[in-house]
């Protein structure tokens, strides 16, 4: 079953007159339950395909559809809540708040769709992902290894439909990307 299609999807810069193609035109489409990977030389718009199809870049031209919806065509609220409940992120820079321990910024996207914290399901997640001993610990405390894997944790805590994840394992050893 079809969760996300693009059409058409293109983004150009304009740098002054002269415009730069940070995606030529590409249509695809992404089935629920399946693993999909963006493959391509650095510099070729991996990040920025990406982006469109998780809601955080708007394309140029084309299309997303989410389940069917054009998602950039839906109000600003209706594309707020699917990144907070539908779609989990893990960036190539981890993005956690420095202000907040390791436990908050797991449950983060949990306080943003305003949803409880299934204990079982978090145990869970900070044990196989081997960060049960840091969650009173701040991100400046710990490695880029762990900060990532925090960052997986957060993607993952509010079971979302979808996660784009942007080179999720570049900063984990071995042992931890094959669990």
């Amino acid at each position: 079953m079809k969760l996300i299609e693009a059409k058409e999807l293109t983004k150009i810069y304009q740098q002054g007159v002269q415009p730069i193609y940070g995606m030529h035109p590409v249509s695809f489409q992404i089935d629920r339950g399946t693993m999909n990977l963006i493959k391509g030389r650095s510099g070729s718009g991996k990040t920025t395909l990406l982006n469109m199809l998780a809601g955080l870049d708007e394309p140029t031209k084309g299309q997303v559809l989410f389940q069917n919806s054009n998602f950039y065509g839906l109000s600003e609220q209706k594309q707020t809540r699917i990144r907070a409940v539908d779609f989990g992120f893990i960036f190539q820079s981890f993005h956690l708040l420095p202000e907040l321990k390791v436990e908050d910024n797991i449950c983060l996207p949990l306080l943003i769709a305003n949803q409880q914290v299934d204990q079982s399901y978090f145990r869970e997640l900070i044990e196989v992902l081997d960060i049960t001993d840091l969650i009173k610990k701040y991100p400046f405390q710990i490695s880029g290894g762990q900060q990532q894997r925090v960052a997986i944790a957060r993607a993952l805590i509010h079971r979302p439909l979808v996660v784009f994840a942007d080179e999720p394992t570049g900063n984990l050893d071995k042992k931890i990307v094959s669990v």
